[in-house]
């Protein structure tokens, strides 16, 4: 906010808002509990910390020490926030390819599984 104002703060806010949503939708849409917890927890790590470096800031909460993601300097913090959000796309990934495998008609899927069972083994 020193940097930017006013308007700057908002805009970091509104980002991480629509940030929040889209989460919120991905881990929503997904079928899989695995993938649902996955996303459910990098969600509220994403969103947790930086609502937490935000309240500190504030003077809300004390401080301890938590970097706000994706614009406070901090290696570790970034990358670890990197990977989760890479998590986060990977159960997305998956949940859109069972979509299409789900919307392919039966025809085409039993084709597919003739070729497994056509197969001869020979002793």
């Amino acid at each position: 906010c020193q940097e930017n104002g006013f308007f700057g703060a908002l805009i970091l806010l509104l980002v991480f808002c629509l940030l929040g949503v889209a989460f919120y939708k991905i881990t929503i849409s997904t079928r899989d509990q695995k993938g649902f917890l996955l996303a459910a927890g990098v969600t509220f790590l994403i969103i947790g910390q930086a609502f937490a470096n935000m309240a500190m800031v504030c003077g809300i909460f004390p401080v301890i020490g938590v970097p706000l993601i994706f614009i406070s300097y901090g290696g570790s913090s970034m990358i670890i926030s990197m990977a989760a959000i890479g998590l986060l796309l990977s159960v997305y990934d998956e949940e859109e390819k069972q979509k299409l495998l789900d919307a392919e008609p039966p025809e085409k899927r039993r084709s597919d599984l003739r070729v497994v069972g056509s197969r001869r083994w020979q002793q």
